[in-house]
């Protein structure tokens, strides 16, 4: 699992994001633990759409 940091605001929480879909998840989601090779964690939301991936529907 890759972890994603920087000095900004980590209020969010951290964000579990799948590297193959390029979709992230929130903490409580459904697959938010998910168990995969293609798994990134980031350190709050922005950061995750910085790197280009976008939230989950559910």
């Amino acid at each position: 699992m890759t972890v994603a940091t920087t000095d900004g605001d980590a209020a969010s929480g951290p964000v579990v994001g799948n590297s193959k879909t390029k979709i992230y998840h929130l903490p409580g989601q459904r697959n938010y633990h998910i168990n995969s090779k293609y798994a990134v964690q980031f350190a709050n939301e922005a950061l995750a759409k910085q790197a280009g991936y976008r939230p989950a529907l559910k």
